[in-house]
């Protein structure tokens, strides 16, 4: 009797055993060293809307996992934008808990540790952020007013100007000026506009719906052009690049060899622009082109490239919906796939999903 006790403990002791195995090993991607590491190549943000929690997952030269940050705010960046990087700090705009929107913060995330700082700006349900050593920039638009709102980072004082019956979707700036593109809610008019950093006033207005529809995907500024891409024209996918001569205030198009142009990159004497679909979720290409002789050449790549990312003389392209990161070495105007990574998708029950990447 006394034998067979110990048959069944065994087993009991067994069977747990195997339980906390089998647990482990379902869950092995989230058990990571709990030091940040000194090191790491890039990192990927996981992020829900159903409650205030995010995942900040670093890893190594290899596509190891190396370690995980928890941020304790839900929406950390949406699906169609992503993390900027200004002075080796990392920025997003959180929303909060989808259905509240409650969080006014912008984000900033140290690249070289883990320590992050918030700064208030007032506005809920931030659709765009532009940065400048003294300001952030920040847009919304709530029940047909759209309102810009300009953040002193060092006292955190606010204005806000206020745009009735229109709508800003991005915003970026280059050279004491604050570019904002829109529309009118009444016309639909497309419009590119020049405000001033310090006042907030409209000093010039272009109209741009001849080239495509407001707003912006992604905006470059090099050697006095400001880039754009307009994704949408005449209600079909748009297959030009778009630039405003900050001097001559002249626009001109350039035809790409596909549709739907988005991100813009900068390397060397070459833009790189993605094409992908934000809405369909649907591209998996990009195009660089050569500013000095005009020279375009078209890629093909191994995922949809929702967000690129330039590291030294690699380009990294992230696929959210199958959660990859494909890395690629650039040579000019030249790209060669080197590794493709996946994201394993966190066990919780509330629903995850990849909404940007940085390199360190």
């Amino acid at each position: 009797m006394k034998k067979k006790g110990i048959i069944i403990l065994g087993g009991i002791v067994t069977i747990f055993i195997l339980a906390f195995i089998k647990y482990s090993f379902n869950n092995k991607v989230h058990k990571v060293d709990n030091t940040f590491p000194s090191e790491y190549d890039f990192a990927v943000i996981d992020t829900t809307g159903q409650v205030n929690k995010s995942f900040i997952y670093y890893y190594d030269n290899s596509g190891k996992l190396i370690y995980e940050k928890y941020i304790d705010m839900g929406y950390m960046g949406d699906t169609f934008s992503f993390p900027q990087v200004y002075e080796n700090k990392v920025y997003v705009t959180p929303w909060g808990i989808d259905l509240e929107r409650e969080l006014s913060d912008v984000l900033e995330i140290d690249i070289e540790n883990e320590n992050y700082r918030t700064f208030d700006t007032s506005l809920h349900s931030i659709n765009s952020l532009a940065i400048t050593d003294q300001y952030f920039f920040v847009v919304n638009t709530i029940n047909a007013v759209t309102k810009v709102a300009r953040t002193d980072r060092e006292t955190s004082d606010t204005v806000i100007k206020e745009w009735p019956d229109y709508l800003i979707g991005k915003i970026a700036t280059y050279n004491n000026v604050l570019y904002a593109f829109g529309s009118s809610l009444t016309d639909m008019k497309s419009e590119l506009i020049e405000m001033d950093i310090e006042t907030l006033d409209v000093i010039r207005l272009h109209d741009i719906g001849e080239f495509g529809e407001s707003p912006a995907d992604s905006v470059l500024f090099d050697e006095g052009n400001l880039y754009f891409t307009l994704p949408y024209k005449s209600n079909s996918a748009n297959n030009c690049l778009t630039a405003l001569d900050t001097k001559t205030k002249e626009i001109r198009e350039i035809k790409l060899p596909e549709l739907s142009p988005s991100q813009l990159l900068k390397y060397q004497d070459y833009i790189i622009i993605s094409h992908v679909d934000n809405v369909m979720d649907e591209g998996s290409s990009i195009s660089i082109l050569n500013t000095n002789t005009g020279e375009l050449v078209h890629h093909e790549l191994h995922n949809k490239p929702r967000q690129i990312y330039i590291k030294d003389d690699y380009l990294y392209s992230m696929d959210i919906t199958d959660r990859n990161i494909c890395r690629y070495e650039l040579k000019n105007n030249k790209i060669n796939l080197l590794d493709q990574f996946f994201i394993e998708p966190r066990k919780d029950k509330e629903f995850y999903f990849l909404s940007g990447f940085f390199c360190k």
